[in-house]
C-alpha cells in the first residue's frame, strides 16, 4: 500500500507541475502577442512612397490646430468626393508629429485615427511656420508648397494643368 500512495503522490505532483506549466505557457504567449501587437502599431509609420503613382497627396501640416489648418482641412473635406476621386487626391493631416489620412474612396470624414510620425513632419514643416500646404504629384514630387490656404479651385487648376492629368482627361 505505501507504494501506491507514493505513486499517487508522484502522479499528483506531475499533474500539478503540468498545470502550472500550462499556466506559465499561457502567460508567455499572452505577453508575446501583446509585444508583437505593440510593435506592429509602432511600426505603422507613414511612408509617402506607398502613394507614388497611385495618388496625388495633399499634406496639410501645423504644429498645432490653427485657423489656416482648420480652413484648409474644411476646404478639402467639403469638396465633392467625385472631384477628389477623379484627381486621385488623398489628404494627409499632420500635426504635432501625428498624422491622419482622409481617403475619399472610403468616404470617412468623421473621426480620424492619429498615428505618430516625425520624419515627414520635420521634412516638410519648418519650425518657424505655423501652417504648410504641400501637394505631391503622382511621381512623388512637390508640385505646390504654400504657407497659405489653397482653395480647391486653385488646387484643381494646378492638378488639371499637369501633363499626367491632361493625359488622364484626354483618355477618358
Amino acid at each position: 500500500m505505501p507504494l501506491a500512495k507514493a505513486l499517487e503522490f508522484v502522479l499528483m505532483d506531475i499533474y500539478l507541475n503540468l498545470a502550472n506549466m500550462k499556466y506559465i505557457i499561457n502567460i508567455f504567449f499572452t505577453i508575446m502577442l501583446t509585444v508583437m501587437t505593440v510593435n506592429v502599431l509602432i511600426s505603422q509609420k507613414l511612408n509617402l512612397k506607398d502613394y507614388k503613382w497611385n495618388n496625388r497627396v495633399v499634406l496639410v501640416m501645423a504644429n498645432e490646430v490653427n485657423l489656416k489648418y482648420s480652413q484648409q482641412v474644411k476646404e478639402i473635406t467639403n469638396e465633392s468626393i467625385q472631384n477628389l476621386l477623379e484627381r486621385q487626391i488623398i489628404l494627409i493631416e499632420i500635426q504635432n508629429n501625428s498624422y491622419s489620412i482622409f481617403d475619399p474612396k472610403s468616404g470617412e470624414i468623421g473621426e480620424r485615427n492619429w498615428k505618430p510620425t516625425e520624419d515627414i513632419f520635420e521634412k516638410y514643416l519648418d519650425k518657424k511656420d505655423d501652417f504648410r500646404f504641400v501637394l505631391l504629384g503622382l511621381d512623388g514630387g512637390v508640385k505646390v508648397d504654400n504657407t497659405e490656404v489653397v482653395t480647391t479651385k486653385e488646387l484643381f487648376r494646378k492638378i488639371d494643368s499637369m501633363p499626367m492629368r491632361r493625359a488622364e482627361m484626354r483618355d477618358r
